[in-house]
């Protein structure tokens, strides 16, 4: 079992690996850099939905946001939410809300309130956010087909979930507010549909992960970090 920290250079020196990474307690922290957008929270869902372009010979990952940190063993996780249930792909129900429409009238609250950025920015995001909506209606996407949490995601890494992680990152491009939520179930369904994902209930992800303080004073800087397993099988058996 391999556990990967991805992070800015500010954010790398903060936990103590320095600006170029190199090791924290059981982390290897890796520096990413050459960020293709302005808003960090749109560069974090680069590595974050894209996870299998970065680890092409993972067989499994386990992502979790930087805000958290694992409290249960990597391999009973995907245990547990894959194996036993016959599941390429895992994440928790969202722990509040259940449809987009819900999600879109908080978020829409939100983006002018304690997610503020900038007047004119904010502006922006609630437009993209409520053209997005506009779009799934339009194409009669069932808006309460489900709402997941987003900050812990398990998955094998097969040819579904490698679609289900293109399609969401076209849809963080095409409405880049910065949420990934809104858009995880649509993506799903471009790539087959729901029946190889599990979205378990919220008390499983209390069991899995606890939240943290970033390692950057201000928060600015901090990316998002990843825990990521390569496995092989040889007659059933797994072998880290």
């Amino acid at each position: 079992v391999c556990f990967v920290a991805l992070m800015d250079a500010t954010s790398a020196e903060a936990a103590g690996a320095g600006p170029a990474g190199g090791r924290s307690g059981a982390w290897s922290v890796e520096v990413l850099k050459g960020y293709p957008f302005a808003d960090p929270r749109r560069n974090s869902k680069v590595p974050k939905l894209l996870i299998q372009r970065m680890f092409p010979h993972a067989r499994y990952s386990i992502w979790a946001d930087g805000k958290l940190q694992l409290q249960a063993d990597p391999l009973a996780l995907i245990a547990e939410l894959l194996w036993s249930r016959g599941k390429q792909y895992a994440l928790s129900q969202h722990h509040v809300r259940n449809d987009l429409e819900a999600e879109f009238s908080k978020l829409s609250a939100a983006f002018t309130g304690e997610l503020s950025i900038s007047k004119e920015f904010d502006a922006q995001r609630v437009a993209w956010i409520s053209q997005q909506l506009k779009t799934y209606k339009q194409e009669r996407f069932p808006l309460a087909l489900g709402l997941p949490d987003t900050a812990v995601l398990v998955q094998e890494h097969t040819q579904f979930t490698n679609e289900l992680g293109c399609n969401w990152f076209r849809e963080i491009l095409r409405f880049p507010h910065g949420r990934d939520q809104m858009s995880f179930t649509y993506a799903a369904s471009k790539a087959g549909g729901l029946a190889p994902v599990e979205i378990f209930p919220k008390c499983y992800f209390v069991v899995a992960a606890a939240g943290v303080r970033p390692p950057a004073s201000d928060g600015a800087g901090v990316e998002t970090m990843i825990a990521w397993l390569r496995l092989t099988q040889r007659r059933g058996r797994a072998l880290a």
